[in-house]
This record gives C-alpha cells, structure tokens and sequence, in this order.
C-alpha cells in the first residue's frame, strides 16, 4: 500500500504526463502542472527537485507506462511471426494511442531535452522471441 506521500507523487505524475505528451518538455511550465494538479509549489518540489527532475521522472512514467501495455500485447503471441505482428500492429496508428497526444517516444525527441531514453528501446518483450520457430526456419531474417 503507498504512503500518502507516494500517492501524491504518483498523482501529479499521471496528472503531469498528457500535459508533457502533448506540449512536449520544453512546452510545460511548472505552472501548467500546478494548475491541472491544484497542489502548490511546495508541495510539487517536496516530490521533486525542479522542472528537470520532474520531466524525467514524467517521461520514465508514461515510457514505462508504453512499454508495459506493449510487453503484454506482444506476450499473447505464441510464435516468433504472431510476436512480431503484434508489436507492429500496436503501432501502426503512431497517432491514435492509449496515451492523450499521440506516441510518447515520438514526443520526447521532437523536443529540446538533454534526457535519454535509449534504456526504453531494448525491446525485451521481442527478445524472448520462440527460437524454436526461427531454427525451425519459420521466421527468415534477411
């Protein structure tokens, strides 16, 4: 069970996150988090250390966020081949997404940021692909 200290937190970054994915980083003030959340700023920077902490926290939270619903898209496959489909009809639509203002990963880049997501990019839920089918030579690589 969360304290009440992580329950705040965890609001203002499910609070935060639409308006991050829609105005990118550069685009949100404290202000515009202050104002959807109603807290004030001390509690805000009580959770966090500033603009740069929150961001990174905001973009871990809706990138983990992602790339959990994708995991558990992709895991219903039984084969190397259905894998793989899954994880490309998930994004097919980079416009039409779970997450208010479109493709997350997208939105992080097009923006000013110094933050890095390459640890987001490992695609583990492909990694498990059924080797089985691919010695099997039902899945070609060229």
């Amino acid at each position: 069970m969360l304290t009440k200290a992580e329950k705040t937190k965890q609001f203002i970054l499910e609070t935060a996150s639409p308006l991050y994915n829609e105005k990118g980083i550069s685009g949100v003030s404290i202000d515009d988090v202050l104002e959807a959340t109603k807290l004030t700023k001390g509690c805000l920077y009580g959770h966090f250390n500033g603009k740069e902490d929150l961001s990174e926290q905001v973009v871990d939270y809706f990138l983990k966020k992602i790339t959990e619903r994708v995991a558990s898209i992709v895991s219903k496959g039984k084969t190397a081949k259905e894998k793989i489909f899954l994880y490309l009809d998930f994004y097919k639509n980079p416009i039409d997404t779970y997450i208010a203002g479109g493709c997350p990963i997208f939105n992080t880049q097009t923006g000013k940021s110094t933050l890095s997501f390459k640890h987001y990019f490992n695609c583990d839920y492909l990694n498990d692909l059924n080797r089985q089918d691919i010695d099997e030579k039902k899945i070609k690589f060229v």
